[in-house]
């Protein structure tokens, strides 16, 4: 795995920023339709998702069901806007610990 300063120095390209923020969105709308096939799909088949802190880990689209279908239908506010647009980072974090 690369040092994170690396991949924080790469150069990206615009039509590279581009596919991966189209895909980004992708996911977000997926998520707050609540449609897993959608979301599986934008995802790679050796995704990883992990609650930072614990030792709650899980591996591939099997993995990312569970944690859909489990941790993330109890985090308030876990759903992100279709319009690609964040709320304001106090709001989001307020809003998660509450």
């Amino acid at each position: 795995m690369s040092d994170v300063r690396d991949l924080l120095r790469r150069r990206v390209d615009a039509s590279e920023y581009d596919a991966v923020r189209e895909l980004w969105k992708q996911h977000s709308q997926a998520e707050e339709r609540r449609d897993l096939p959608g979301l599986l799909a934008t995802l790679t088949e050796d995704c990883v998702y992990e609650i930072v802190g614990t030792e709650h880990v899980w591996h591939g689209h099997e993995g990312a069901s569970r944690f859909y279908a489990g941790p993330a239908r109890r985090v308030p506010g876990h759903r992100l806007p279709a319009d690609g647009h964040r709320d304001r980072p106090a709001e989001a974090s307020a809003r998660r610990l509450t």
